[in-house]
């Protein structure tokens, strides 16, 4: 696992995740933490030349102030964007997800793991 020096940057670059279907989510209250692994977290760029499939599971740790609005059904769901921004030494992040669902929290760091899918 990588903790990641600049989230806000590293989301950005991955175009928020945008179309990476979600795998498995973990809310682990006792620990502040919230685990999302995708099936590809380059997702955004697939089907453009130089893609490369990487599965990944997504750590964020020292959660605070879950706000989660989520419908999960038998379809897949899916990461519509991921928003992260540093404010005052705090990271703030938006999820909104496909077909339907949101969820934002502060939290301290995030770490991840990619690998070849």
């Amino acid at each position: 696992m990588t903790k990641i020096a600049d989230p806000a940057s590293y989301f950005e670059n991955l175009g928020g995740l945008h179309d990476a279907r979600v795998e498995e989510f973990i809310w682990l209250k006792d620990n502040s933490r919230i685990t999302i692994c995708v099936d590809d977290v380059n997702s955004n760029s697939l089907n453009l030349p130089g893609h490369v499939a990487l599965a990944g599971k997504v750590v964020f740790e020292e959660i605070h102030s879950l706000d989660a609005e989520l419908h999960i059904d038998d379809s897949s769901l899916s990461i519509y964007d991921l928003v992260a921004e540093t404010k005052g030494g705090k990271l703030y992040v938006s999820i909104s997800f496909s077909p339907f669902g949101k969820m934002s929290f502060v939290c301290a760091n995030v770490v991840v793991h990619e690998e070849a899918s």
